[in-house]
């Protein structure tokens, strides 16, 4: 009986073959007795775009020539006993056919059939079986041979992933800028070049993709891919869908994608007592924005501080740095201050002798001394004297004490009498001498 061959593309599974290797073959084939049916196998059908049909060529023989068991001095010919049988050809499987049907005659040795084996798949991973049934019977008893069909259905050769997908964004507050991606593949056998992207909403924006060069399909299901990047960036509060539009040499794409945007952040405002900060109400700012704030001192008061969310002070208005999350601005005031300087002429000391720093609205004293035999005359900051201390009301000024000689001294060292009740005193010292004068 005569062997016949297959090649080893073939599903060896599928056809049960024994492991008789022919060293003088080209390529391996085994062998059973009287075995025929396809020696180039099916070749996988890989990815097949969904609503296209897909066709491969194979062949059917009747039995494999020079491989046979009946041998003369090693050298094995075709045996004439190989007949001519009818075989008949069919799939199974969703999708997938094969031509010519009906039955068809392959006689003797060289007798071949071409077939053309297809498919048109739905979307999806498919798997079916292509049969030959013969009659007569093959040598080995068996009456058809089968080998395995395999085939990915898509939904184009350029497709936006993961496919059945959408980008969603989540929440992001308003004006803030969040970066997700998606891939663009390709199943051709030739580059594709991502021409151009557009976007149906303003509150999404395209990242990154437009112009980039696809390689073609790397192995039979292995695509190449390119990423595209896509930002949403929120102006308003809600909601909101878009369609993305992909123009690419091949074919054109779209793709989907969502998110919510939220409120911005909160920026407190906070003022210490004798000083204001404007507005004085919490403000809602865009992701990323600023807020600026003016803060105004009471009279005679001054801004200590200024500090939180991470801003700066120009004059007496305080704008914050970039805002990404709640944060708070708070204002202290401090009182002005006025130096008053003390002055002593000779004959006399003031103390304490130093400038001294005056709170705003706030007083100080000085001791005024006269040396033995003098006083003190005392004037400046519209202060008033008592006994030997002098205060002062307010302002930056200075506080002079002069020291005079006199009879005058007598009456405190740190005491001046006013010159109208010194005339008094001396005009009554005056009559009364009169009066002495005429009694005597």
């Amino acid at each position: 009986m005569e062997p016949d061959t297959f090649s080893t593309e073939v599903y060896d599974s599928e056809k049960n073959i024994n492991s008789v290797i022919y060293p003088f073959v080209n390529t391996f084939f085994a062998a059973s007795n009287a075995y025929a049916g396809f020696p180039g196998g099916v070749p996988d059908f890989g990815w097949v775009q969904v609503g296209t049909n897909k066709c491969v060529a194979t062949i059917f023989q009747n039995m494999s020539p020079g491989n046979s068991l009946i041998c003369d001095s090693g050298v094995c010919g075709c045996s004439s006993s190989e007949v001519q049988r009818a075989a008949t050809f069919t799939t199974s499987g969703s999708g997938f056919s094969v031509m010519p049907s009906g039955t068809i005659s392959v006689t003797g040795c060289t007798g071949i059939v071409n077939l053309s084996v297809c498919v048109s798949p739905s979307e999806g991973d498919y798997r079916g079986i292509l049969t030959a049934t013969v009659s007569p019977s093959f040598n080995d008893g068996s009456t058809s041979k089968s080998i395995s069909l395999h085939v990915k259905g898509i939904p184009s050769l350029v497709t936006a992933e993961p496919l059945g997908s959408s980008l969603n964004f989540g929440s992001a507050e308003v004006g803030q800028i969040v970066i997700q991606t998606f891939s663009v593949c390709n199943y051709n056998s030739f580059s594709v070049t991502i021409n151009s992207i557009s976007i149906n909403n303003n509150n999404f924006t395209v990242a990154s993709g437009v112009n980039a060069v696809i390689p073609p399909v790397q192995d039979q299901y292995t695509p190449s891919c390119s990423s595209v990047g896509i930002n949403f960036n929120p102006q308003t509060t809600g909601n909101m869908n878009a369609t993305i539009q992909i123009n690419t040499t091949a074919q054109n794409l779209t793709y989907t994608c969502s998110g919510n945007g939220t409120p911005g952040s909160t920026v407190t405002p906070s003022a210490g007592t004798n000083g204001s900060i404007s507005p004085g109400t919490p403000q809602s700012v865009a992701y990323n924005g600023t807020a600026s704030f003016t803060v105004t001192p009471n009279s005679g008061y001054t801004i200590a501080s200024v500090t939180g969310c991470g801003g700066t002070l120009s004059g007496n208005t305080y704008t914050t740095g970039p805002i990404t999350a709640n944060c708070t601005v708070s204002a202290t005031f401090a009182s002005n201050y006025n130096i008053v300087t003390p002055s002593a002429g000779t004959n006399g000391s003031i103390s304490p002798n130093t400038p001294q720093s005056v709170a705003y609205n706030r007083t100080t004293s000085f001791t005024v001394t006269p040396n033995s035999g003098y006083y003190a005359s005392v004037t400046g900051c519209s202060g008033t004297l008592s006994g030997n201390t002098y205060t002062t009301i307010t302002g930056d000024c200075t506080v002079s004490a002069t020291f005079a000689s006199g009879s005058s001294a007598t009456q405190g060292p740190a005491f001046s009498i006013p010159g109208g009740i010194l005339l008094v005193v001396v005009g009554l010292g005056i009559i009364l001498w009169r009066r002495r004068k005429e009694n005597a």
